[in-house]
């Protein structure tokens, strides 16, 4: 007999093995203690992420609810605010956001403000969002990416911005098995990774953030001395 398992069971098998092979050792420990040292030098040159992200929640928060009225010129302050250089979502991706958006204010409004809504599963928020801007737009990719940045930009402090890289590198540093899925599946397991992680690393560091999260693991992932120092200490 066939078993099937529903996406709510495999969202809790994925929580459990995450949770069992981030906090299975030392290594996260000193991994992050090597990424706030590493923050103190001068090769550190991430600031602008959290600049970024701060200014568009001030602005984001100014400008809710979301309507059919303004949701054009707050859809042109995400396009505008995001950075030229080490980009949170591709070009091309907002421009179809900003598309999308102007032909259909009043639809987008409802999703936008849907997205944030933590009474629904965050799978379900953004299948609902992509799925009717790709009825609109069939190319239009609507990225993880895209989705992270419209949620971290609205509250920084509680979603991580998602690159797709970073998300194979930490499952391959931690051994986590779960194989890339969908748009929302992967970045539901990336948010279940940044989630855990932020959960272990607050009992020690209270002020911490899913930004400051986020950026431990670009930092791991793309400066070297962070990956040696950390690889020597945890093999010591």
């Amino acid at each position: 007999m066939k078993i099937q398992i529903s996406p709510w069971g495999v969202l809790f098998m994925n929580e459990q093995t995450i949770k069992r092979d981030i906090l299975k050792d030392s290594y996260l420990d000193i991994a992050f203690a090597r990424y706030l040292a590493f923050k103190k030098t001068e090769v550190y040159d991430e600031y602008y992420k959290f600049e970024t992200l701060k200014m568009m929640q001030e602005r984001f928060q100014a400008m809710r609810p979301i309507t059919e009225g303004n949701v054009v010129d707050l859809a042109k302050e995400f396009q505008k605010a995001n950075p030229t250089e080490g980009t949170f979502v591709f070009w091309g991706e907002m421009d179809d956001f900003i598309k999308y958006t102007e032909a259909r204010p009043a639809e987008v409004a409802d999703l936008w403000n849907q997205l944030y809504d933590d009474a629904i599963p965050l799978k379900k928020r953004i299948d609902q969002f992509r799925q009717a801007g790709q009825a609109f737009n069939e190319r239009a990719k609507f990225n993880a990416s895209f989705f992270g940045y419209l949620l971290a930009a609205s509250d920084y402090e509680q979603y991580p911005l998602y690159k797709g890289s970073i998300y194979q590198d930490v499952k391959r540093v931690y051994n986590i098995e779960i194989k890339s899925g969908s748009v929302s599946d992967n970045y539901g397991n990336y948010f279940t990774i940044c989630k855990t992680i932020y959960d272990e690393l607050k009992i020690e560091h209270a002020h911490i953030t899913m930004a400051d999260v986020q950026d431990f693991l670009y930092c791991c992932a793309e400066y070297d001395q962070i990956k040696v120092e950390s690889a020597v200490e945890y093999l010591y």
